[in-house]
């Protein structure tokens, strides 16, 4: 139909794209209309110029691995490994090393980046960078809105850039704030599911976090 030929050539655009993170878009569209033949062609056929890009593909590769057979699926130790080691790192890519594995095993990766907290499962979580208190909740979501708190402290002068990431690596929002105490993330067409949340500043990215939505 006319939706997956707009797909197609959305992927087949993607796959020539100048920038690793616009050919994982194009792996993502591929992994969620469940074509994961094609998906791991595609992984094997994209250049990567640095560690994190070439985690990233390993990760995917374990997460096509996983879709294919969810019920009975057992993670081996290698791929454990894989994803603890990929999880355990503080850039933005790694982000669905930890979402996967939350999804797989049910534990989370306990990290200590700078700007994030590591209580598990919490209900809403903070961070704080310099005078700025960053906060995001529900969680999980049932009611259509996720909110982002950057508290009574925001600099009205700095640009935020919000960035929200299915497990699959597929952005899903990419909005910039700018003086606003409060955002709210209307989620209503995501499906159930696990998601990662980004705040970036001018030069670093402050905030990570996962969140369920859950209807």
């Amino acid at each position: 139909n006319d939706r997956d030929g707009r797909r197609d050539d959305a992927i087949a655009y993607a796959k020539t794209a100048e920038h690793f993170e616009n050919q994982a878009l194009g792996l993502g569209m591929l992994i969620e209309m469940n074509k994961y033949t094609e998906a791991i062609q595609y992984i094997n056929e994209m250049q990567t110029v640095n560690g994190e890009q070439q985690d990233f593909k390993s990760v995917q590769l374990i997460n096509i691995d996983y879709r294919q057979n969810m019920m009975g699926y057992t993670l081996s130790p290698a791929n454990s490994a894989t994803l603890l080691s990929v999880g355990n790192q503080t850039y933005p890519l790694s982000g669905y090393a930890r979402g996967l594995y939350y999804t797989i095993t049910g534990n989370r990766i306990n990290t200590n980046p700078i700007h994030s907290g590591n209580s598990p499962a919490p209900r809403s979580k903070s961070a704080a960078t310099n005078s700025l208190t960053i906060r995001s909740y529900p969680n999980p979501v049932q009611n259509n809105e996720y909110f982002i708190s950057f508290g009574r402290d925001v600099n009205v002068d700095e640009t935020y850039t919000i960035q929200v990431y299915s497990v699959n690596g597929v952005m899903l929002n990419d909005i910039k704030v700018k003086g606003q105490n409060l955002v709210s993330l209307d989620v209503s067409d995501y499906t159930n599911g696990v998601y990662l949340v980004q705040v970036k500043d001018s030069v670093n990215t402050i905030y990570n976090d996962k969140f369920v939505v859950l209807k």
